[in-house]
Formats: C-alpha cells, sequence, structure tokens
C-alpha cells in the first residue's frame, strides 16, 4: 500500500466516496476539538459531551435513547474513516467516541452536579484504565466500530455503577 502525503489524506476526490476524509475528519474529531494537543478525549467530553448530555436529559428518554444511537453510528463510520486519514486506527484526534461513550453514561440519570462530575470522572478512568470487556474491544474489534465500542462499553460501567447507586444511596448522588 502506498504512503499518502499528508495532503493527499486530507484531500479526497475519488468518486463514489460518500464522505470525505475532511469531512470525516471534521466529525470524527469534533469540530477540531481532537486536535488539541493536550488530554484530547478529556477536553471534548468536558466540552461537548457533558454539555450534550445535560442538553439531552431534558427530552423524554426516548430522544435521549435515538440520539446516543445516530451518535453512535455516526461515530462507526467517521471513526474508522478519519482513522485511515491518519494512518493510526484509533488516533488520539478521533473524540467523537467520548461523546457516544458519555452519552451512554448519563442515560436516564438525574442531571445535576454530583451525578455530570460523578459520571464525567468514573467514564474517563474506565476508558483509561480499559477493564475486561472494554479492553477486548479496544484490541480485538477494528475500524470505527471497534474505536467506538470501547468508550460506549466504558460509559455502560459507568451506567450501571450510577443507576446501582441511585438506587441504593438515593442522597450520595443527589437525587431529585
Amino acid at each position: 500500500m502506498k504512503l499518502e502525503t499528508e495532503k493527499e489524506l486530507m484531500t479526497d476526490e475519488r468518486p463514489f466516496d460518500p464522505l470525505g476524509r475532511r469531512l470525516a475528519v471534521g466529525i470524527a474529531s469534533l469540530a477540531y476539538v481532537g486536535f488539541f494537543p493536550f488530554a484530547p478525549g478529556t477536553l471534548a467530553t468536558l466540552m461537548i459531551a457533558v454539555p450534550c448530555a445535560i442538553l439531552l436529559a431534558q427530552f423524554h428518554w426516548v430522544v435521549y435513547a435515538g440520539a446516543t444511537a445516530v451518535i453512535f453510528a455516526v461515530s462507526c463510520l467517521t471513526a474508522g474513516r478519519a482513522g485511515r486519514a491518519f494512518g493510526v486506527p484509533d488516533s488520539r484526534k478521533v473524540v467523537i467516541d467520548e461523546l457516544a461513550g458519555y452519552l451512554v453514561a448519563m442515560f436516564m440519570i438525574p442531571v445535576n452536579w454530583k451525578t455530570v462530575a460523578f459520571s464525567f470522572i468514573l467514564f474517563r478512568f474506565f476508558d483509561v484504565v480499559k477493564p475486561w470487556p472494554v479492553c477486548w474491544a479496544d484490541r480485538k474489534v477494528h475500524g470505527g466500530i471497534g474505536v467506538t465500542l470501547d468508550d460506549v462499553l466504558a460509559g455502560g460501567y459507568v451506567l450501571a455503577l450510577g443507576h446501582i447507586l441511585l438506587a441504593l444511596w438515593p442522597a450520595l448522588l443527589g437525587r431529585l
């Protein structure tokens, strides 16, 4: 396979390419937030995923779930495409997976400063530490699905812990 220059990577003029590289990179990096040199995943979660989760929590859970499913699908499509553009399957610049994962972490969790902070900290922890099956998805599932799936599974850990804590000790996370 021929190595492409950076200019060739960012300019995709091939026919039958419905999702151009620039568009994929722009979406997968969440409007280039992923290009921040220090902790782009944490920054994207804080700047984009947290406000999105707070906004979506104002709607019926079906709307929240539907939006999360759409973001998951878009993440799978764009993360793989952007990864190929960068030449790294799971580039640090691809941060749309953080959005999908954090939205899973906050699903049907009451929104207040405690739950948002709890979910943010634990989501970043599970995303970095990668317990099983997060580590399995990270190593064995390739392409955009693999890039996104490990974050969604990390979000699933946070979701489960959040609901367990809310059921056992509602005052701990400030049930409304």
